[in-house]
This record gives C-alpha cells, structure tokens and sequence, in this order.
C-alpha cells in the first residue's frame, strides 16, 4: 500500500497550532534568542576562534562599496558594509544582529513545525551553537536560511523558497552542500533501497577516484572559485581528524542513524523521512570527501542540523528513546568539547 505524505507544517498532535501567536511564551523565546546573539557578539563567552578575523575584516571595510575588496560572500559584505559605513555602528551590533536573524529562523522553525521546540532548541544549542552561532557566523545564518527554504519548499512556496535559498547562498557558498543533500534525500525519500545503494556505490567511486586525487583536485578547485584560501587550509589537522569515519562523534552519529531508522523514522512521512536520510547523509559525504577534509567537515556540519528536526518533528514514542538518548549523548560530548577545546568560555 502507498504511504501517504505527512501534510506540512502541522507536527504530530497539532502541537504547533496551539501555541499562540503572541505571549509569555514568544516573549521567553525572543528574550532568550536576543541574549544568545549578544553573546556572541560581545563575546560574553570568551572570544570566538573567527572573532579577531571578523574584527579585523570590519574595521577594514572601506567608505565606496565594491564586491571586489573582501572574500566574504556579497550578501554577508553588504550586511557588514551597511552596518559599517550606513549605520555606523561597532562590530559587536553588526555580529550580534547576524546571528539574531539566524537564531530567530531556527526558533521559528523549531515552534513552526516541531512538537518538541524548547527540546529542539536546547539540543540545537548545545550541539551546533559553540561552532556555528558562535563562531561561524556566516554559516549559521547561512543554514538558518537554507532550512528555512527547505521548509518553504515543503509548503510549495517555490518561488519564496528559491529567493530564500539564494539569499542563504550569498550568506555562505557551503550551502549548496545542504541543498545537495536535501535534493538527494527528497529524490530517495520513496525508494528506499535506493539509499542504501547510492551510499555504497558513492564510497566506492569516491574511494576509486580519491586514489587519484582526481575527486579532491576538483572538488578544491571550485570552491577555490568562491573562497582563494580553501586551497590552503585543506590540510587542517583538526579538520582531518574530524573528517575521519573513526572518530567517535561520526561513530555516534552513525549510531543516532541506526537507532533511527529501527525507531521507523524512514517511514514516518515525507518530512521525518527526508531530514533522517540528510543527517545519515552527513556521515557519507565525511567519507566521499575524506581528502577534502574541510569541505567534508563543512558539509557535515550543514547536514547534520537535519537530525533536531527529525528527532523532534512528531510525539516521541518508546521507539524513538534509543535514537533521542544517542542525540542527547552526542549533544553533550559536543558541548563539553568545546568548552574543553575553548571555542566557548576560553579565557583568552
């Protein structure tokens, strides 16, 4: 029998429809998302590991307005320019307001389409907030974006959904890796068996054409195009070492992907279906783009935030405690990690 696709937005039980549009509630959300962006721009937390870069990068943005005098993509250097030379304002307001917008389409999203939001949110925090809101703040806007197309896409606001996407693009050309992965599990949501197939044939070519150096040469080569200085941080060390399939957080996650799909999130509608296919993804481009070992970090971490929205999309249930344990686990080990790593409360 044809499985019907679950309707979007509604989650579960209708949760989302209850909640009202204005109150305590909102206001507790946009109170809580209006410090964590003030965090981070003040740096309230300790310095950020791009914070210096970024403060060196405004303070050098000139009077005239050109998109040929920084390697931040357009939409990220007119956000910066308008704050800079329009508005006049420091740095820490211009940082603060990015991530205020990409922490506010997460929230909405997470009160929009979850059952779960306050859940979401704080494994959300937890597991991407050091490294993205935090640090990344290009990418986390860019993500936030990205997401937010997606879900406009689910709705069939195609149009709205393609001029968010371009938006999340000048934001952060990384993000296509999102889209990728979103295309891939969007085409693969019926079929499957298909999955499992295209993974394995996908290491294999990679594993075939890597030998070679033939996939990494142009894999380095386009987004060279975007970004001069990805040729030179290939070689990340940390980067490496995160990118290996070994590592216990990609183990973990494989673990998260196992445990869900014996909890039948692959056949829990189109919606749980497709954001559980895109973080399994996240573990299988590590491995098709292991000699790129940024960019595969880089894709990771774009798919990977695909696993609050599946966790958290419908009523969990007896089924669903391995896979949510493994998430909270793993949200843990990551939040511990960056504090021990100093991307969060570093004293320096």
């Amino acid at each position: 029998m044809a499985q019907t696709e679950d309707p979007v937005p509604a989650p579960g039980a209708d949760t989302a429809a209850m909640r009202p549009a204005f109150g305590p509630d909102l206001i507790g959300w946009g109170f809580a998302v209006l410090m964590l962006a003030l965090a981070s721009g003040r740096g309230w937390l300790g310095l950020g590991r791009d914070y210096l870069e970024y403060v060196d990068y405004y303070r050098r943005i000139p009077p005239f307005f050109s998109f040929q005098d920084t390697r931040f993509e357009p939409g990220f250097h007119l956000v910066a320019w308008v704050f800079a030379n329009v508005l006049g304002l420091p740095f820490w307001s211009f940082a603060s307001a990015v991530v205020l917008a990409a922490l506010a389409v997460k929230a909405y999203l997470f009160r929009r389409y979850l059952t779960y939001p306050v859940a979401a949110m704080v494994v959300y925090l937890a597991t991407f907030y050091p490294n993205q809101e935090y640090t990344q703040i290009r990418a986390a806007a860019a993500i936030s974006f990205g997401m937010l197309a997606i879900h406009l896409f689910f709705g069939r606001r195609f149009v709205i959904a393609a001029a968010v996407a371009a938006l999340a693009f000048t934001f952060h050309y990384s993000i296509v890796l999102l889209f990728g992965g979103f295309a891939l599990a969007f085409a693969l949501r019926r079929n499957l068996p298909s999955l499992v197939a295209v993974s394995v044939i996908g290491v294999l070519m990679a594993g075939a054409m890597l030998s070679g150096g033939g996939l990494n040469n142009v894999i380095i080569t386009w987004f060279s195009t975007f970004n001069p200085l990805v040729g030179n941080y290939v070689d990340n060390i940390a980067a490496i070492d995160a990118a290996s399939i070994w590592s216990v957080n990609n183990l973990i996650v494989i673990a998260i992907f196992g445990a869900a799909v014996a909890g039948g999130w692959l056949s829990d509608g189109r919606y749980r279906k497709c954001f559980t296919i895109m973080f399994g993804l996240s573990v299988v481009f590590v491995v098709v783009l292991g000699q790129s070992p940024i960019i595969a970090v880089r894709a990771k971490e774009m798919l990977l935030v695909a696993v609050v929205f599946a966790a958290f999309r419908t009523p969990l249930g007896r089924r669903d405690l391995a896979a949510v344990a493994l998430i909270a686990a793993n949200a843990a080990l990551l939040l511990f990690l960056a504090v021990r790593e100093g991307v969060i409360l570093s004293s320096t």
